[in-house]
Order: structure tokens, then C-alpha cells, then sequence
């Protein structure tokens, strides 16, 4: 397929079938606009669970899944990617087994160093795309959506010739006085990669509680879920 500088929107409806007992679904569908089946898997307290059946774009894979915490987070990770021990941060991930080329996931958290001080997250942004711009010849940034709470940017690392070394899709939240940090970096620009990276996203918790809702990803990432449906019988 060929690949494109915006990640391409799609609508997704999401069902869900199974039995529910306290906050635990046993198994999850998810559908695009024309009932074509997406994705399969199971779901234990909210969190995918064990193997993921994917079909995306002409690309069928799977993946297993599992429950990874550190502080006050769980982040869902599959069970094949490498784990990269770093003090300053939450959760660094490495892996592949999809049709596309490998793909790093990263989990932080910033806090300014004034308390008192408010948050500004474009402000926040402008400091980071500075710290990306010295890592490669020259940084685009081809996608930038949000709220004064959270924000989406895609950059793209270009080499002197102007060819892309990585795209990185980030995403930043205040939460009180912390800025949550979540990188995805890979090369091919595809769609199993935008897929992967809100599957990441929306699997993520804090305090119990996930740092980007369904209805929120849909709104403001262009692959994320514009319309979906949940249906759970017992």
C-alpha cells in the first residue's frame, strides 16, 4: 500500500460479546464503517488479555497481549516486545510482528519545575520539537490536533538528502501538574503503525483510569474512532 504523510481516517464500530462479571468482558470485535472485522481478541478488567486476530489494510497478523504496571500506570504492551529498563521513564517497548517494519513505544512523565507554575502545552511542544530538531537534519511536522489538555503532533526526522529516517507520533496530556509523554516511533508511514499506536494509547491507565477515552482518540486523531457501538450480552 502506499503510504501517505496524514495517517488516513476510517471509522471504526467496536462490539463487544461476552460474559461480564464486575468490570471483566470476555471477548471484543472491532468492525470498520462497512462490517469488515478489524480486530478480535479478548479483554480482562477493561485491558486486552492474551491473542489479538488483525486484518488492517491488507495486513493480517497477530498479537498477544499483556498487562505491564509501574507506579500508577498499566499499560498493555504484547508479550514479544522488549522491555528497555530506563529510570526516567514509565515504560520504554520494542518490537514488531506486524506487517510493518518495528516499532518503539515510550511512556514518560514530566513535571515543571515549578509547582505553581501553569501548563501551557503548546509552549510544552515547541520545547520538545526543539530537543527532536538536534536528534535529525531537519524535523517536519505534518499533523498537530488537541486541547489545552492533551495534544496529538506527528513529526517526521528527515536526513540531509530529505528522505524520512522516523516518524514519531506523540501525544501529551496535563494531568494536575505532570505532563504524561507517550512517543511511537517507526519508518514506514502506514496505517497499521496509527492502528497500533491509539491500540497503545487507549490501553493505557492511570490511577485506573485511561489517559485517552474512545470518544476522545475519535475526535481529535484522524485514525482514531470516529463512530463505534458497544454490545455485551451475559
Amino acid at each position: 500500500m502506499k503510504s501517505r504523510n496524514l495517517i488516513t481516517y476510517f471509522s471504526l464500530t467496536i462490539f463487544l460479546v461476552g460474559c461480564v462479571q464486575g468490570s471483566t468482558i470476555e471477548k471484543m470485535f472491532y468492525y470498520d464503517s462497512n462490517d469488515n472485522l478489524l480486530a478480535s481478541g479478548k479483554i480482562k478488567d477493561g485491558l486486552k488479555d492474551g491473542n489479538w486476530h488483525y486484518n488492517l489494510f491488507d495486513c493480517e497478523f497477530d498479537m498477544d497481549w499483556k498487562t505491564y504496571k509501574k507506579r500508577d500506570f498499566e499499560v498493555c504492551i504484547p508479550k514479544s516486545w522488549d522491555i528497555r529498563p530506563e529510570a526516567k521513564v514509565i515504560l520504554n517497548v520494542v518490537g514488531g510482528g506486524t506487517c510493518s517494519d518495528s516499532a518503539q513505544f515510550v511512556l514518560s512523565v514530566n513535571s515543571p519545575s515549578d509547582p505553581e507554575q501553569d501548563i501551557n502545552l503548546e509552549h510544552y511542544e515547541k520545547f520538545v520539537r526543539t530537543i527532536l530538531e538536534k536528534k535529525y537534519d531537519s524535523l517536519k511536522t505534518s499533523y498537530f490536533n488537541g486541547t489545552s489538555e492533551f495534544l496529538f503532533v506527528k513529526y517526521q526526522g528527515l536526513s540531509e538528502a530529505g528522505e524520512v529516517d522516523v516518524n514519531i507520533i506523540s501525544f501529551f496530556k496535563i494531568n494536575e501538574h505532570e505532563i504524561f509523554n507517550v512517543f511511537y516511533y517507526y519508518l514506514s508511514d502506514n496505517e497499521q503503525h496509527a492502528t497500533l499506536f491509539l491500540d497503545f494509547l487507549i490501553n493505557t491507565r492511570f490511577k485506573g483510569k485511561p489517559i485517552m477515552t474512545l470518544e476522545e482518540s475519535g475526535k481529535y486523531f484522524p485514525s482514531g474512532i470516529l463512530e463505534y457501538k458497544i454490545e455485551v450480552s451475559q
